[in-house]
């Protein structure tokens, strides 16, 4: 009997909702399908991009504007998480949402923005991304864990590049770039055969998900990447010639 309608059974709804990054919303009133569920993350990031975007806009003359802007409204998504979680909401019901979970990346930017020039003590960086991890055990309440430990992490890949040079140097080792290089094709894969019964049909999972990791990222990832940078080189490359070489 063929395990595929077990595991990877979902309605039209909610393909339709995964394809057009509206799935950490609908999922709030329709429910989860488990093979789906990693989806919601990257809802929060495409709508969190569009922000960004906007900002980008509003305050391309003035990093400091841009800053300050991302920090406000990281502020207040957090806030919106926060108030929610106190009024007794569950976690998917409020940590799935771009309104609370865009605090994240929106923290991120603004950390980059506003505290990048800064020179920090070497061991710093490492001593923040070990806290940052602390901050996102269990145990810690969901506003501090999504508020603070996020600030924690994004300052320390701020200023990752002061850390120490053997730290470096393991961090740009080649089987860790490669990892790093085939991450978000595994984070896409992952998910639907994490559902396999069983530690041998969890190993089974894991094997099909990164095969199909690689064969995606050589296949779609990369050369969908190289074309889209290659338009982009393109259109740069168009405004800046002057009327005269026209």
């Amino acid at each position: 009997m063929s395990l595929a309608p077990a595991l990877w059974s979902a309605d039209w709804q909610h393909l339709l909702s995964a394809s057009t990054f509206t799935y950490n919303y609908y999922v709030l009133q329709a429910g989860r399908i488990t093979f789906l569920d990693h989806i919601w993350s990257l809802c929060v990031e495409e709508h969190t991009y569009v922000i960004l975007a906007a900002i980008a806009a509003i305050s391309r003359r003035s990093q400091l504007t841009g800053g300050i802007l991302c920090l406000s409204l990281a502020v207040l998504a957090w806030s919106d998480g926060a108030i929610r979680t106190l009024l007794g909401a569950g976690y998917y019901d409020v940590y799935w949402r771009t309104d609370v979970r865009a605090a994240s990346i929106l923290m991120a930017a603004a950390v980059y923005l506003l505290f990048r020039s800064y020179n920090v003590p070497s061991w710093a960086p490492l001593a923040l991304g070990v806290t940052a991890v602390f901050f996102n055990f269990e145990l810690v309440p969901d506003p501090l864990k999504y508020g603070m430990g996020s600030t924690l992490l994004a300052l320390a890949l701020v200023y990752l590049g002061q850390a120490p040079a053997n730290f470096l140097r393991l961090l740009g080792s080649k089987p860790l770039v490669a990892v790093g290089m085939l991450s978000f094709s595994i984070y896409l894969w992952q998910q639907p055969f994490a559902q396999f019964p069983g530690m041998a049909g969890r190993l089974l999972g894991l094997g099909a998900a990164i095969a199909l990791s690689v064969l995606s990222y050589f296949v779609v990832e990369r050369p969908a990447r190289r074309y889209i940078n290659n338009q982009f080189e393109r259109i740069r490359s168009a405004s800046m010639l002057r009327p005269a070489d026209l």
